[in-house]
């Protein structure tokens, strides 16, 4: 049977059969066949035509036309996403969480899911791509619980609640790995379906993606449409949680039927990140055999087991769990980025990176070196041949965990991976060598992940210090020399800079809740810095209490010396370059991959001043490999930044055969972010 259209003004909100699409205009808005009410634009009418028409049905709601052609209840329709749904009146602008556009009307505008509290067109009823939370429950095969964090204030404006659908307006929670939102009071109800970031299949399979519903970003593009697709108008749109890709509620079915929709590739991030697949975490559960109960397993555990005894009290031990990584099923191209953030650097910085790296990259695979050390992240990656790490902190902080990569390379196969530098201390001396700024401004993860796949691999010379205290009284006829050991990245000072920091360090101690800003602590350097310079100078000059040998040969030093430098960056004293760019006879550049250092002197707190405002350079002595330091009196010593009184020694630095490998920020112009 053939329709028969005739033009009709509609004195309610109509909606076309076809396009779905509302009829606008205040009379003759459309076509409606006199057989079976079908509704049509005019632009549409030659495509309405060629659908099927059947026998005229009550009442005056358009029809809504199914891929088969057959007219279907559009709330028997909607069963199989197990919503509850009742006709509603809504006072206020209320939108579609389906298509996302206005309910238009003035009463019974919509439908609403009495479980979920799901809005939608009556229209909208036969195409939902959303599951009432009830069902959703019952899909959920592996429980993984949320990671829920207070997030700033600024951060819930314009979010909606994944639980109760509603709008946040006062406090509220958000995973730190998958980024759904709730309301204090809706977390006990919220699904245990967060990001999978282990697997327990022992083959590669494919992985699919992870959907969140609604709180999109402001520039999220859909992938099947290309339109933008952020509102926040109502809680609607999907993001994977892994990959970034985001859709339209309405597009959400066709995406899932198209050749678009593959397994999860991870997009940007697909070399940086640790697949889940890759991933195992050790299980604690034993199997019984046949003729074994729980009761002997136990007794089996308790006579097999060692007994001792602490007498430690008052004191509480954190197991860390670390995971396994399966490196076979790693791809060629594949090099993850094994993420360290000091949580209590930079303020608050440090903890909001930590969530961010959780959220962008497998959490497992970010860790907080404020709560175990770098030791579980290199453990956790002993298996991998080939991946990336990012230390964020201060110049300390990277020691540290260099050091730790020391301390663990007999059983890493990658004993020397490239790293990289986020500055989140105060000087940040490494970072700037390195060019990654003098301290962290605000980028996006994404961003800093970008930089990290673009910038350069360069040697770094590292040093081997040596203290020999009591030199001078000790004969060769003894043996060997007990002597503490350090290792230097950056600089080594003796007298007027040690003195300084080690007061900074000192007023820290003292009062370590006021040092949490980058701007407090420079100010505190610049505090002591002249106070030295207004107060009477009682120390000796170094010329008098020191001997300096560089390559085995004495070199002289200048009268008038309050400090000494041995400098392997360019970088010191937080952004100074107090050795010059400048030309001179007999001296070389100072980079940190040449093999030598680079001894300096200061002649007093002004000289110092002079340096930190670039208006001149330190005094050149020497450059060279292997130097040797000898003092006869009690001189504040730093290395790094870690300053300590030190009683007469000698002082022997030496390179390690063991370069480092740093990551140098390549100066190219961001790639955009698409998350």
């Amino acid at each position: 049977m053939s329709h028969d259209f005739r033009l009709k003004s509609f004195y309610k909100p109509a909606y076309c059969n076809y396009c779905t699409d509302l009829l606008w205009g205040i009379m003759n808005q459309g076509y409606q066949c006199t057989v079976c009410n079908a509704i049509s634009h005019d632009r549409c009418l030659m495509e309405s035509r060629k659908m099927s028409c059947t026998v005229k049905s009550g009442g005056y709601r358009p029809l809504n036309f199914i891929s088969n052609n057959k007219i279907k209840d559009p709330l028997t329709a909607a069963v199989k996403t197990g919503h509850e749904f009742k006709v509603k009146s809504y006072y206020k602008p209320t939108y579609c969480h389906q298509c996302s556009e206005l309910l238009w009307g003035l009463m019974n505008q919509g439908y609403q899911c009495t479980v979920c509290n799901f809005v939608c067109h009556e229209r909208c009823l036969s195409s939902l791509t959303v599951d009432c939370t009830h069902l959703l429950s019952e899909q959920i095969t592996n429980p993984i619980g949320h990671t829920w964090i207070s997030p700033k204030s600024s951060a819930n404006k314009r979010k909606w609640c994944n639980v109760c659908r509603k709008k946040i307006t006062g406090s509220a929670m958000y995973c730190k790995v998958c980024r759904r939102y709730a309301h204090k009071y809706c977390i006990g109800h919220e699904l245990n379906n967060c990001k999978e970031c282990s697997s327990t299949c022992t083959t590669k399979t494919d992985f699919d993606h992870h959907w969140i519903e609604g709180n999109l970003t402001s520039h999220a593009k859909c992938e099947m449409c290309t339109k933008p697709c952020f509102t926040d108008l109502c809680l609607t749109g999907f993001r994977c949680g892994w990959c970034g890709i985001t859709l339209h509620s309405s597009c959400f079915n066709a995406f899932i039927k198209s050749d678009k929709c593959k397994s999860c590739d991870f997009r940007d991030l697909s070399h940086m990140i640790l697949p889940p697949y890759c991933v195992s975490m050790p299980i604690s559960q034993r199997t019984l055999q046949q003729d074994e109960t729980l009761e002997d397993v136990h007794v089996t555990e308790l006579f097999n087991a060692e007994i001792f005894y602490t007498a430690i009290s008052s004191t509480s031990f954190h197991i860390t769990v670390v995971p396994t990584i399966n490196e076979e099923m790693l791809g060629d191209a594949q090099e993850p980025v094994l993420v360290f953030i000091n949580g209590r650097s930079g303020g608050n910085q440090g903890i909001e990176l930590i969530n961010g790296f959780s959220r962008h990259l497998n959490p497992l695979q970010v860790y907080d070196l404020s709560a175990g050390g770098p030791l579980p992240g290199l453990y956790s990656f002993r298996n991998v041949s080939k991946y990336r790490v990012l230390v964020g902190g201060g110049d300390g902080t990277v020691g540290w965990v260099l050091s730790g990569l020391d301390f663990m390379k007999d059983h890493l196969k990658c004993p020397v991976p490239p790293c990289a530098v986020l500055p989140l201390g105060t000087g940040n001396d490494l970072a700037r060598a390195l060019k990654w700024g003098g301290g962290y401004t605000g980028e996006k993860v994404m961003q800093l992940l970008y930089a990290i796949e673009d910038a350069d691999r360069q040697p770094f010379d590292r040093w081997n210090v040596k203290f020999k205290e009591d030199f001078q009284l000790i004969s060769e006829a003894e043996g060997a020399v007990e002597c503490k050991t350090v290792t230097m990245n950056n600089y080594l000072g003796i007298g007027l800079d040690a003195e300084i920091a080690l007061d900074f360090h000192q007023a820290r101690e003292d009062h370590p809740e006021k040092f949490n800003s980058r701007l407090h602590n420079k100010g505190v350097y610049l505090q002591l810095g002249v106070q030295k310079t207004f107060s009477r100078d009682t120390s000796a000059e170094l010329h008098q209490v020191m001997a300096l040998k560089v390559d085995d040969k004495f070199v002289s030093l200048p009268t008038g010396l309050k400090g000494i430098v041995l400098l392997n960056i360019e970088s010191w004293g937080a952004g100074s370059e107090p050795w010059g760019s400048h030309i001179e006879e007999g001296f070389e550049k100072n980079t940190y991959s040449d093999g030598m250092l680079e001894v300096m002197g200061l002649s007093g707190p002004m000289h110092l001043g002079r340096i930190k405002s670039s208006l001149q350079n330190g005094i050149r002595i020497a450059q060279g490999t292997n130097i040797s330091i000898s003092f006869s009196s009690t001189l504040p010593v730093q290395v790094d930044g870690e300053a300590w009184q030190q009683t007469p020694c000698e002082i022997e630095v030496n390179l390690l055969e063991q370069r480092a490998i740093m990551l140098r920020k390549s100066p190219n112009q961001q790639r955009p972010s698409s998350r």
